[in-house]
């Protein structure tokens, strides 16, 4: 998996020094690669417009717009500049001289609104931002916000957090972000989705190695889909045993199931008290079922049997229950010599509330949203990313944030990937995405790319039964799509 890199504005300030102390790079090199990717983002998404408004606050984001408003202006464009500040870098002042000496080129204050054609370049906040901005800032972006016109973002959306993606005040949105060597992950968490517009990266020559980073983003799109052997048996496509539902919640139970049949896995053994067991036999007539006793103890030996006889690959947690009862099973199959795991749901919950976690966790992915996650680890603070990150470190397990820029984070290795559909704000798509994780371990070598797979084919899915069913089509719906997004990306 190749994708854009993903770095903190303090990873990125380091990558940045230390590209610069290499010799390799200089500032005003790396500028002048902004520079042409940030205009030529502009000719393609705003070419029509009649002007260009450079909009330049004092940093290294304001000379990168200045730089490209020079290059705008060589090529003929009309540009009008609008500073937010006299506190410029000496290499800052230096263009902006140069800028405002070229034909077509004049400086303008707020109160005199560019053409309403026009198009802006936003060059006044980047990744140096922390905290809310000052007065005379906000003034400023509230007034470009009033423009109401198309932008290019230098490297961020002035007035966007970097690292979280919270809006801090009120700015103009992006038609496209030109990100400067590294995606920051305030671009692809929060708000950051909303305001930044179309993503398009500069690596300004910098490889992975310059940026020390193991971080990466990609579309649901551009991650592989499910491979296949010819000569594979069922046992070689994972033997996945689903501890899930209870009265009330046995729905959830079905759909897990579904996930994991319709993402191939080949075999597929349901536990579910024997009071409901008799129903699954028409829902997924696939799968065999393990009808639990109501004696805790013999439903737990069941379960360590199933274990044995080779179900090893788990999957635990949807519409189980909160009830003793749940966490004693779920305590059993953390003893049982499993091979795989995946957590979701209640047994999240059961984790979060004292239940002891599985004492080998390398091949264990968890799969909670943020309120779960919050609740599995409510010392943790700081930007979500991070967050999850020190949550894969702490626990040893490969964690799957769900949202809709999901986090996948495990064996010192983070994915983020974005592009399902809206439609997966709804009861059940959590269940169906726990079977397929299941089912994708049974194919893939380690948890981390067995959850990044997940997570794409249950997008494209997502986008599949939009294109075939709108909105409102359920998560068994959602399920069946499945087979045809695996199929889309061999």
């Amino acid at each position: 998996m190749n994708g854009w890199p993903v770095l903190t504005q303090a990873e990125m300030r380091t990558a940045e020094a230390q590209a610069i102390a290499s010799g390799r790079f200089g500032v005003e090199s790396l500028m002048d690669q902004a520079a042409v990717a940030i205009a030529d983002a502009f000719g393609r998404h705003l070419g029509q417009c009649s002007e260009v408004a450079v909009l330049v606050g004092g940093g290294n984001n304001g000379a990168d717009a200045v730089s490209a408003g020079i290059l705008l202006a060589r090529a003929g464009r009309r540009v009008r500049v609008y500073t937010a500040t006299s506190r410029r870098t000496p290499l800052t002042e230096a263009r902006l001289a140069t800028l405002l000496q070229m034909p077509g080129v004049r400086a303008c204050t707020w109160g005199d609104p560019p053409d309403p054609q026009a198009g802006l370049i936003d060059g006044l906040l980047g990744t140096g931002l922390s905290g809310r901005p000052r007065s005379d800032m906000v003034a400023y972006l509230d007034q470009a916000a009033a423009w109401e016109l198309p932008a290019v973002a230098c490297d961020l959306v002035s007035g966007l957090d970097p690292d979280s993606g919270q809006v801090l005040c009120r700015g103009p949105r992006a038609t496209v972000t030109v990100a400067l060597g590294a995606l920051k992950p305030g671009l692809l968490l929060g708000d950051g989705p909303n305001v930044c517009g179309v993503l398009e990266l500069a690596d300004l020559g910098m490889t992975a190695e310059d940026l020390g980073s193991r971080r990466q983003w990609l579309t649901v799109d551009q991650l592989p889909g499910a491979e296949f052997r010819t000569t594979d048996h069922k046992g070689d496509r994972g033997r996945v045993l689903i501890l899930a539902g209870s009265p009330g919640l046995a729905g959830a139970a079905a759909l897990t199931t579904l996930g994991a049949l319709r993402a191939a896995a080949g075999l597929v053994r349901l536990a579910i008290d024997e009071d409901l067991e008799p129903r699954f036999t028409a829902i997924c007539p696939e799968a065999t079922t393990l009808a639990l006793h109501p004696d805790d103890q013999v439903a737990a030996f069941a379960l360590l049997a199933a274990v044995r006889d080779g179900f090893d690959l788990v999957a635990a947690g949807p519409g189980l229950g909160r009830s003793p009862r749940a966490g004693y099973l779920l305590a059993a199959l953390f003893s049982a010599p499993w091979h795989k795991m995946v957590l979701d749901a209640d047994a999240l919950w059961h984790l979060a509330n004292g239940l002891g976690w599985p004492k080998e966790t390398a091949c264990l992915v968890i799969t909670p949203h943020r309120g779960e996650f919050a609740a599995l680890f409510p010392d943790l603070a700081g930007p979500l990313l991070l967050q999850v990150e020190e949550a894969s470190r702490r626990t040893g397990a490969t964690v799957l944030l769900k949202g809709p820029t999901t986090i996948v984070a495990g064996g010192g290795e983070t994915t983020l990937i974005s592009g399902g559909h809206d439609l997966l704000a709804q009861g059940g798509s959590g269940d169906v995405l726990a079977g397929l994780v299941a089912a994708c371990l049974g194919r893939q070598a380690t948890p981390h790319r067995a959850a990044a797979e997940a997570v794409a084919i249950h997008g494209r899915a997502s986008q599949r039964l939009f294109e075939v069913s709108g909105r409102g089509a359920g998560a068994r719906a959602l399920a069946e799509q499945i087979p045809a997004a695996m199929k889309a990306h061999r």
